[in-house]
């Protein structure tokens, strides 16, 4: 009789998933990233793999996932690596905006002619942004008074400037900012009215 002690003396081999590209808009679990793969691996004995994920995705949801490998037995391991690259193929461009319409209003209160309370058309700009989008609007209102004796008030340009903080600057380095001007009029009934009277 022979007694004879196994030993497994090689390194388990472990052949990762193809790296793959996605979209920023896809939706997926981060628990669970078997829909881009599985590794396929083999050893002489028993083998003992493992999954280590690590994200680096910023808040415009771009960036890449990297997925390790780890195949090992009593004798070592062996780890390979799939990159997942997430990349926006959907650019922001100022073809997404609805810009707010230029009106005259009798309305002199200044209070009511807020974005905020003006209708869809006349108010705010209408931001048709995606997941992979993050963007800012802003305005500073012009004011100019009208000479004496007019019909109108006043009247304010409305400066709107919109920016995509997951997009700010073109190929150049120079800063991507989309700009609009408002035109709103004020008119005054009141002087118009005390002029039928006469």
């Amino acid at each position: 009789m022979v007694q004879v002690e196994v030993q497994d003396k090689t390194s388990p081999v472990v052949y990762c998933p193809h790296d793959v590209t996605i979209s920023c808009e896809n939706h997926f679990n981060r628990d669970s990233l078997h829909l881009f793969g599985l590794p396929t691996y083999s050893d002489n004995c028993n083998v003992t793999m493992e999954e280590v994920d690590s994200f680096y995705i910023n808040q415009c949801r771009t960036g890449y996932i990297d997925r390790y490998f780890i195949a090992s037995n009593s004798f070592g391991k062996t780890v390979c690596r799939q990159r997942i690259t997430i990349e926006n193929d959907n650019h922001f461009t100022e073809i997404d905006i609805n810009w707010p319409n230029d009106f005259d209003t009798t309305t002199c209160a200044s209070n009511a002619l807020l974005p905020g309370v003006l209708n869809d058309s006349i108010g705010y700009p209408i931001v048709n942004e995606d997941f992979c989008d993050l963007t800012g609007v802003s305005y500073v209102d012009d004011q100019f008074r009208f000479v004496s004796g007019s019909d109108a008030c006043y009247k304010i340009l409305r400066k709107w400037k919109i920016i995509n903080w997951c997009n700010i600057k073109d190929v150049n380095g120079d800063p991507i900012i989309y700009t609009h001007t408002q035109i709103i009029k004020v008119n005054n009934t009141m002087h118009q009215q005390s002029n039928l009277d006469v």
